[in-house]
């Protein structure tokens, strides 16, 4: 296996709110030398989209384990208020050295495949997965 950790770094609600990842090596998980960070930012907001602050990627897997995606926060303009914060989600991937790959924000709105087995995401406020 790998070990990945991701982080979102900057202000929650300015343009500089980002998604990256470190990399573990091998050695003491304890030792900051154990780890590379990924070049990045891997994720960021996507004005063109209507995306704007968006960070706190949440990996999960569809039930059935056999697809990846990662909700994330978005608020429909720069600096709006909390109270207009919403949660949306798309697919992961990872690339041949099996480091995540987040690809652009999606606005919201846009379409995603819903993940294999019987499953509804529901994202007003946490992502919850409903039978």
């Amino acid at each position: 296996g790998q070990l990945n950790i991701i982080y979102t770094s900057g202000g929650y609600n300015n343009a500089n709110y980002a998604v990256g990842s470190l990399h573990y090596n091998g050695g003491s998980i304890t030792n900051s030398g154990s780890y590379s960070k990924l070049g990045g930012p891997l994720f960021t907001q996507n004005p063109g989209q209507g995306v704007y602050d968006a960070g706190v990627a949440t990996p999960f897997s569809s039930p059935d384990g056999t697809q990846n995606y990662f909700c994330y926060s978005d608020y429909p303009s720069q600096g709006a208020p909390d109270s207009q914060r919403s949660i949306l989600a798309q697919a992961l991937t990872f690339n041949g050295s099996n480091d995540p790959v987040f690809g652009s924000a999606t606005g919201p709105g846009t379409p995603v495949t819903l993940p294999s087995a019987d499953m509804l995401l529901v994202c007003h406020g946490p992502c919850k997965v409903l039978d």
